[in-house]
């Protein structure tokens, strides 16, 4: 799959005029040659994620995926997840599901 973000390309010359006509003609190019997916056929759903800190790296995991990351910080953790997580589900799409609850138990044991 190829995402193109055409309202960051950009060509300089000096009148502008040019760039203008190469950029549309670049545009329609790329668009009919690749495939192209529109932001409206993107997928967003909202996954359960448990950190925990392992010597110098915090870990990363989704539970419902089972994809895993780890990063210095926990927003590196946290970013490295998602991107894996992204690339798991572009392959392996996982069916509609109601929400999960997480809540806490309290266990005695000897």
């Amino acid at each position: 799959m190829y995402i193109l973000d055409t309202d960051h390309l950009s060509v300089l010359d000096r009148g502008g005029i040019v760039a203008q006509n190469l950029l549309r003609r670049f545009k329609s190019w790329f668009l009919s040659y690749l495939p192209y997916t529109e932001k409206s056929t993107m997928k967003t759903r909202s996954f359960t994620v448990i950190l925990h800190k392992e010597d110098d790296i915090y870990i990363a995991e989704c539970l419902e995926v089972g994809t895993v990351d780890q990063g210095k910080t926990i927003e590196l953790a946290i970013a490295g997840l998602k991107e894996a997580t992204r690339l798991y589900l572009e392959e392996f799409p996982l069916p509609e599901t109601s929400p999960r609850f997480i809540t806490n138990i309290e266990v005695s044991y000897a």
